[in-house]
C-alpha cells in the first residue's frame, strides 16, 4: 500500500477529512483565496536553519515570506503532523498577514513530500483572517463539506501552521461556513507536541532539495527513547552511509539532533531518520528527504 493510501485510510479511521481520500466534498481545483489571504506557492526546498516547533515567519531575498506550513502524514501511532518551510507571496499588510500567508499554503497549495497530505477538504478557502489579543481569528468556506470537531488533526493542523507562522500567538479562534451552517470553535490552543507532532522530523535539507557536497549538515527534531535515533543514506535500494545521532533530550520530551554526512558523489538520495522498537528492532517511526547533491 502507498503512503498516500496508508494516510488516507488511517486518517478516515479517525474520522478527520483528508485532501484526496474521498471525504467531505469532491476533489476540485482550489478557489484561490481573497487579498486577505496570500496567494502562495507550493513547499519551497529552500528551509531555515532553526529547528524549533515553533518557528515564524521570516522574509526571503525574493520579496516572499519563508513560512512554516504542517502536513498529516502516516506513522505506526497513526496520522500525525510533520512540518515543511514554504515561500509565499505575501497578501495584504494587516496584522495576521502571516498566518494568512501560511494558511494560503495549506489550503491551495501542496507539500514538497509526497507523502504528506492535508487534512482539510481540497475546495477549502479562507475567507477572513484577523488578530484579537494573542489570538488568530480564521473563517473558512468549506463548500459544504461537513465541518471538523475542535478535537480532529486538520484542526490542529490549522492551529499548529497560524500560530507557528505569527509571533506570540496561542490560539486560533476558527469559523467554519459550509453552506448555511456555521460552526466557530473559540480559541483552540495547540494540543500537547507528543499528541499530535510525528516523533521524527527531518527538518533541513527537507523533501527536494538541491545542496551542495560533498557533506551534507543533516538536522531535525525528535521525541524519541533515550535521545537516540540512527539514519541512513540510500542511492536507490542501496544504503550507501549510516550512522546513528543523538536528541538534545529524550522521549516525551522534543529535542533537536543533527549529524554530517560522509563525503556523497553528486546524484540522487533520500535521507532516513528513524527510531527502531527495543522489543523486535521494528522501525516505530521514519521520517525522509529525497535531496540532489551537486558539487
Amino acid at each position: 500500500m502507498t503512503s498516500r493510501l496508508r494516510i488516507c485510510a488511517a486518517v478516515l479511521a479517525t474520522g478527520t477529512i483528508l485532501t484526496g481520500c474521498g471525504a467531505g466534498s469532491p476533489a476540485s481545483s482550489p478557489t484561490p483565496p481573497p487579498t486577505t489571504a496570500s496567494s502562495a506557492t507550493s513547499a519551497s526546498p529552500s528551509t531555515p536553519a532553526s529547528m524549533s516547533p515553533s518557528m515564524s515567519a521570516s522574509a526571503n531575498p525574493t520579496g516572499q515570506v519563508t513560512v512554516p506550513v504542517y502536513w498529516v502524514g502516516a506513522t505506526r501511532q497513526g496520522p500525525r503532523l510533520f512540518r515543511e518551510f514554504a515561500s509565499a507571496a505575501p497578501g495584504t499588510p494587516g496584522a495576521a498577514s502571516a498566518a494568512a500567508a501560511a494558511l494560503g499554503v495549506m489550503l491551495t497549495g501542496s507539500a514538497a513530500d509526497p507523502a504528506y497530505d492535508s487534512g482539510w477538504p481540497s475546495n477549502t478557502t479562507l475567507t477572513a483572517s484577523g488578530l484579537a489579543g494573542l489570538v488568530v481569528t480564521v473563517a473558512l468556506d468549506l463548500h459544504g463539506a461537513r465541518p471538523l470537531a475542535r478535537s480532529s488533526l486538520a484542526v490542529q493542523q490549522l492551529v499548529y501552521t497560524a500560530t507557528g507562522a505569527q509571533p506570540g500567538t496561542r490560539a486560533v479562534t476558527i469559523r467554519q461556513s459550509s453552506g448555511s451552517s456555521t460552526v466557530t470553535l473559540h480559541s483552540v490552543a495547540r494540543a500537547p507536541q507528543a499528541d499530535v507532532l510525528a516523533p521524527i522530523w527531518i527538518i533541513n535539507p527537507q523533501w527536494g532539495a538541491t545542496v551542495t557536497g560533498p557533506t551534507i549538515r543533516v538536522t531535525g527534531t525528535a521525541a524519541v527513547f533515550e535521545a537516540q535515533l540512527a539514519w541512513r543514506i540510500r542511492q536507490g535500494s542501496q544504503v550507501v552511509a549510516s550512522g546513528t545521532a543523538t536528541a538534545s533530550i529524550g522521549a516525551p520530551d522534543r529535542g533537536s539532533w543533527s549529524f554530517v554526512t560522509p563525503k556523497l558523489s553528486p546524484g540522487t538520495y533520500v535521507i532516513e531518520a528513524y527510531d527502531r522498537s527495543m522489543e523486535d528492532g521494528s522501525v516505530v517511526a521514519i521520517d525522509q528527504a529525497q535531496v540532489s547533491v551537486t558539487g
